[in-house]
């Protein structure tokens, strides 16, 4: 069996909305959102959260 792989790559820095990646978005955040509809997907045996900013991987824990 294969392994697949998601790699969700997440900037500290945004021009428009400063964290938007972790601001939160109906009861919930972009990065948490984009977590849990990758672990929907049957063939994707890992989900890697790829960021330069620690808070950003410390607060998106699932």
């Amino acid at each position: 069996m294969r392994t697949i792989t998601a790699v969700i790559p997440v900037r500290a820095g945004s021009r428009r909305l400063k964290n938007k990646n972790v601001a939160p978005f109906a009861g919930t955040n972009l990065l948490i959102n984009k977590i849990e509809q990758l672990k929907k997907v049957d063939k994707i045996n890992r989900i890697v959260v790829s960021s330069d900013s620690d808070m950003m991987l410390k607060r998106n824990t699932v």
